[in-house]
């Protein structure tokens, strides 16, 4: 009696195609392998009478089934799933090949079949900027030394170094607002081209700023982003040395009620807090007084001069432009519009009188501290 391992060679090289080792043509080869295998031993049982030993009924039985299975490798609907469409296959060459099934084309053709058809790949939609820092409305309290900007998939550097910008917001009398660019230099690109570090040359400290991404940012494609970017901030240094209090003037020089005061001096006001300068400076002023008819008259003219603020910001200097004149009566007047560099104003008024000498001899000019 032959072995099992002997029944599996004879088919092995008597019928491939239900081995699955070529399914070429499956319909012609397969076909008259198999049927040759059944009548050949079917012949063989005739002359041998009717006993039939075991071995030889398992080749009969396999090559039974090989038939049934010639349905499937062909592709007919009479026993079991037909292969994918695009399943590999084996030719004769050797090299994989895609099983073409003309009974079942859909997947060729997604007209045929809607829901075949390709969605849209990762990345097909625009890049968008996702986040920044600072992000928009936020306040600060001290400088930074970058601005970060992180966009939604790989960016072309280039075209995002062209389309950044970073600039002042400033507001005018009339509350219009003004824009002027702050200098950054060549991003920082991290994260697979997705985040971008631009760093400021000129320290910001104080004021309203806003970050912008221009449509001309590019993805790796060359896709503009889905829409343009723009953030505002601010920084807000915290109030130090009182500032947020109305400031006072300390002292003046000459001091209030002084006689005899040169004729040729400067003179010097100094506040407890740095001022804003260019407020100040339009709001002090040196006035000469005189008597107009009647009791406690009096007319007040401005002195032409120069008006001079120090480095720290607290002291202030008038240098007339020509002598004062003798045993004149002068005020130096700081109008209550004055403000600290916090923009908190004094509040009131506040002045200081004195009267100069008779003759011309004397000086006192005065510098900042």
């Amino acid at each position: 009696m032959e072995s099992g391992d002997a029944v599996f060679q004879f088919f092995r090289h008597r019928n491939p195609c239900c081995l699955q080792e070529n399914r070429l043509d499956p319909e012609t080869h397969c076909a008259t392998i198999t049927i040759t295998n059944i009548l050949n031993l079917t012949a063989l049982q005739k002359n041998r009478g009717r006993f039939m030993p075991f071995s030889r009924k398992i080749q009969v039985f396999s090559a039974v089934l090989c038939l049934l299975a010639l349905a499937h490798c062909s592709g007919g609907a009479g026993i079991g799933p037909s292969a994918p469409a695009d399943a590999p296959i084996a030719g004769d060459n050797g090299v994989a090949e895609h099983n073409v099934n003309p009974g079942n084309n859909a997947g060729n053709n997604p007209a045929a079949d809607p829901g075949s058809a390709p969605g849209p790949l990762p990345g097909d939609e625009p890049a968008t900027v996702i986040s920044s820092n600072p992000s928009d409305g936020q306040i600060l309290t001290a400088s930074l030394p970058t601005i970060r900007v992180e966009f939604s998939a790989p960016m072309d550097p280039a075209s995002v170094n062209q389309a950044f910008q970073l600039g002042r917001t400033t507001f005018g009398f009339a509350g219009a607002g003004n824009f002027s660019v702050v200098p950054v230099a060549a991003p920082v690109v991290s994260d697979n081209n997705r985040v971008f570090e631009f760093p400021i040359i000129d320290p910001i400290t104080r004021g309203s700023f806003r970050i912008s991404v221009g449509g001309e940012a590019k993805d790796l494609n060359q896709t503009p982003i889905q829409q343009a970017f723009t953030g505002n901030f601010s920084i807000k240094p915290p109030v130090e040395d009182g500032l947020d209090t109305p400031p006072k003037v300390v002292s003046f020089n000459p001091p209030d009620g002084s006689e005899g005061v040169p004729r040729q001096t400067t003179l010097q006001i100094t506040f407890n807090q740095p001022m804003a300068t260019a407020i100040v400076k339009n709001n002090l002023s040196l006035l000469k007084i005189t008597v107009a008819a009647g009791i406690n008259n009096f007319n007040e003219e401005e002195v032409e001069g120069t008006v001079t603020a120090c480095p720290d910001k607290k002291t202030f200097l008038i240098d007339p432009k020509n002598l004062l004149e003798r045993t004149q009566r002068y005020k130096i007047k700081v109008k209550a519009d004055a403000k600290n560099s916090n923009g908190i104003s004094l509040g009131e008024e506040v002045s200081s009188d004195f009267e100069t000498k008779f003759g011309i001899s004397g000086v006192a000019l005065l510098g900042c501290p």
